[in-house]
């Protein structure tokens, strides 16, 4: 499921985290508080993924502003599929307000409709579906991805869990419109799998362009089948 190389990139960058930018944080912007850190965090994430597909005519690193946040989504032009990336825990909250209210403002609810018509592996409960919410979402998507609104295909999530500024655990969602759970790819052995040669992240991973990438197959694939 899902392209090895962008995945395995992916998984390279959500593995910065506050421990990676706090020195340059705090001699750039305030040695005496935070404020700021979890921007700085993901514009760093951004600096390597453009860096490790600034030669890719294939992957765009998309920018798109969401008021004072930037989201950078890895977009594979010849398939139409299009990466999320986003914390185990962020996901989670933005699940369970989905669940609570029908609808959402985020923009991972909007994304989705691509995903419309897909069956969840299991009977996961889900809403009605909130036709009135279409319009706004398919304009939402026209405004965020431009040129790029046509072309995609698929969306998918990489989600990455954190103990104390450590990647342990990832995971590569496949979700309907409505978050529910279409396909699901256990990514934590390929989280780890280079931990030994990627420690130096503030160098902005010097060693991403010899990469070798390994099939996404060999890893183990969450499945839930129906009776």
């Amino acid at each position: 499921m899902g392209n090895e190389e962008v995945i395995d990139s992916i998984l390279q960058v959500m593995k910065v985290t506050r421990r990676d930018v706090i020195d340059d944080f705090r001699e750039a912007i305030s040695d005496v508080n935070t404020n700021g850190l979890p921007q700085a965090v993901w514009a760093r994430r951004a600096k390597v993924l453009v860096k490790i597909f600034k030669h890719n005519d294939r992957i765009k690193v998309l920018h798109i502003k969401r008021g004072f946040w930037e989201i950078n989504p890895v977009f594979n032009t010849e398939t139409g599929e299009l990466y999320l990336l986003s914390s185990k825990d962020n996901f989670k909250n933005i699940k369970n307000k989905y669940l609570k209210n029908g609808t959402s403002t985020h923009y991972t609810y909007d994304l989705l409709i691509y995903n419309s018509g897909l069956l969840p592996l299991t009977s996961e409960v889900t809403l009605f579906q909130n036709n009135d919410d279409d319009e706004k979402r398919i304009t939402e998507n026209q405004k965020m991805l431009g040129e790029w609104y046509e072309n995609v295909k698929k969306v998918y999530i990489v989600i990455v869990d954190y103990i104390v500024d450590e990647a342990i655990e990832a995971s590569c969602l496949l979700l309907n419109d409505q978050y529910a759970t279409v396909d699901e790819v256990n990514l934590t052995p390929l989280l780890h799998e280079n931990d030994s040669d990627n420690k130096n992240l503030n160098g902005a991973m010097d060693n991403t362009d010899n990469k070798q990438h390994k099939p996404l197959v060999t890893l183990k694939k969450k499945q839930n089948k129906k009776e």
